[in-house]
């Protein structure tokens, strides 16, 4: 439809709003990882909660498309980052590193916009 970036900064936000839907989508196996969440809607469990009608509606050619950036070194790279951002958040104490991980984090998708 034309909205290519669009599109393709609004799967990386799906992807770091909970890191696992996209490789439930894609049928993979799903591994926890030992990190921070800073919500319930961000572990594991909650792709459970996609409704049918949702999957339903991803067409292969969907899932192709996805699959690819998945797997494309920049959502590789902004993916691990945010990972090893949120293992330093799992131990964190100090609330000034907490602020400017956390801030880190949030600033991974600029490189998409």
């Amino acid at each position: 439809m034309g909205k290519d970036k669009e599109a393709r900064y609004r799967l990386a936000e799906l992807m770091l709003s909970n890191l696992y839907i996209i490789p439930h989508l894609l049928g993979y196996e799903i591994e926890k990882y030992e990190i921070w969440y800073g919500m319930n809607t961000e572990e594991p469990e909650y792709v459970d909660f996609i409704f049918d009608e949702v999957k339903e509606g991803i067409t292969d050619s969907d899932l192709q498309w996805m699959e690819e950036l998945y797997h494309s070194s920049k959502f590789t790279h902004i993916k691990e980052r945010y990972i090893e951002i949120h293992r330093k958040l799992k131990n964190a104490k100090d609330f000034e590193e907490r602020r400017k991980l956390r801030e880190e984090a949030e600033s991974l998708l600029e490189g998409l916009i």
